[in-house]
């Protein structure tokens, strides 16, 4: 009975042992599964990218080529071989460049001798076209660094060098310009570039200049200026063209002429300014605005000049009631200098006695040539006493001098003040009458209208 109970626990053991086993292989055989199944899915996924690469290797716009270290040719793209055939198998120097060694300025080669990235630019003509290609190497290596081949990838700059070409013109044509150029940054007002005449009218070289801006250089600007609604105004008419002064390295300043426009380029805008130097251009208009009012003779205002000073001073002496004394005066018996001596002595006679007169007459006095060997002095702030105190000076002064072949020449005033209610008219007929009596009365003598 003991064997028999002995031997049914055994046999239980063994059952239980079993059932265990049957647990864990069927468990091990899920797991097994799983992994199968990931393994699979994995692959796939290797597979699947694979795929996509070598699908963005073989279309992608730059051409591609994987060498071995004897220069051999192991694969090309597809775009290569649209670049320079097929030629998988091949020697690359016999396929590229049909010679029996490895090129002088191969950057595979130069690649396999340092183990770092190499690039070179060549050009060929390909049928009657030049083309440019940019190429560049890099290693390839084992799980143990050692360099097992290269990597080839040949990029078209045709069109870059062409635009670089393009540019480099456009560049020296700038800078052949007799005006200077500036490229600003509309929000900064910073110079983003400037051409040669842009340095040399400033006195600063191109790397100083484009450190600075449009504001660092001109001089004219209001307390109130604001840099965004200038670019806005330009920005609304396109384009502006006004007056400025800008101030060189050295601290001198000269006048310009600003032509600014505003341009858009892709996405980014600039504003383009052209700026010309008219220091010549302004002495010509003083010198024009001179000859419009001055006489070319003896240098005094002339009547044009005469029309503005009088209505101005005018204005003055009856805002502010002030005194305004007008002195009239000529040469007497010119006529005869001139018969006698010539009109070049008598156009001594007439620049000498102006500089005789300027030294008797302030800087705020106007003295102005009416006619022929008539003048006028317009002395602002004076009455009628002291305007004969300065005619009897002018007066001796001349009948003093010596001139020069002529000897002594004499002249006769007349002198008015203006009177509330006044027109030039009125003046002018006053100051006359006072000079025809000084010459009625013998000449060489001030007398004051009545």
């Amino acid at each position: 009975m003991r064997d028999v109970l002995k031997t049914r626990g055994q046999l239980k053991g063994e059952l239980d042992r079993l059932r265990k086993r049957i647990s864990e292989l069927e468990a091990s055989e899920t797991a097994h599964k799983e992994l199968e199944e990931a393994l699979r899915a994995a692959v796939k996924r290797a597979e699947d990218e694979r795929t996509r690469t070598e699908a963005i290797i073989k279309y992608i716009g730059e051409g591609i080529s994987v060498q071995d270290v004897d220069f051999r040719i192991l694969y090309q793209n597809q775009t290569q071989r649209s670049f320079s055939g097929d030629h998988a198998g091949e020697f690359c120097y016999k396929a590229y460049a049909k010679k029996d060694s490895v090129c002088e300025d191969c950057p595979v080669a130069m690649c396999y001798q340092d183990g770092k990235i190499h690039k070179v630019e060549k050009s060929a003509l390909v049928g009657k076209k030049l083309q440019h290609v940019e190429i560049s190497a890099s290693p390839l290596r084992d799980i143990n660094g050692e360099i097992t081949g290269g990597i080839e990838i040949v990029r078209d700059i045709t069109e870059r060098k062409r635009a670089e070409a393009d540019l480099k013109l456009f560049k020296n044509l700038i800078n052949q310009s007799n005006d200077a150029i500036f490229v600003i940054d509309p929000e900064t007002s910073r110079f983003l570039d400037v051409n040669v005449k842009a340095c040399g009218s400033l006195g600063y070289n191109h790397e100083e200049l484009i450190k600075m801006g449009a504001t660092d250089i001109e001089v004219i600007l209001p307390n109130d200026f604001s840099w965004k609604e200038h670019v806005n105004k330009v920005r609304e008419k396109g384009y502006m063209v006004f007056e400025g002064r800008h101030r060189r390295k050295d601290g001198k300043v000269f006048p310009v002429e600003v032509n600014v426009r505003h341009i858009t380029h892709g996405e980014k805008d600039y504003m383009l300014a052209v700026v010309r130097d008219i220091t010549e251009r302004k002495k010509m208009e003083e010198e024009f605005k001179k000859l419009a009012t001055v006489d070319p003779l003896t240098k005094a205002y002339n009547r044009t000049k005469f029309d503005e000073i009088i209505i101005m001073e005018m204005e003055r002496a009856k805002r502010f009631l002030h005194l305004l004394s007008f002195i009239m005066f000529d040469l007497d018996h010119f006529k005869q200098i001139n018969d006698t001596y010539g009109h070049i002595v008598g156009d001594y006679v007439l620049k000498t006695t102006v500089s005789l007169i300027r030294k008797h007459i302030r800087k705020t006095d106007y003295l102005i040539r009416w006619g022929g060997e008539e003048f006028m002095i317009i002395s602002p702030e004076t009455g009628i006493e002291n305007a004969k105190l300065i005619s009897e000076r002018i007066r001796e002064t001349m009948e003093h001098h010596c001139f020069n072949k002529v000897g002594k020449v004499t002249g006769s005033f007349g002198i008015t003040e203006f009177r509330k209610g006044d027109d030039v008219d009125d003046i002018i007929k006053r100051v006359d009458d006072a000079l025809y009596k000084a010459k009625a009365r013998g000449r060489n003598r001030v007398e004051t209208s009545a």
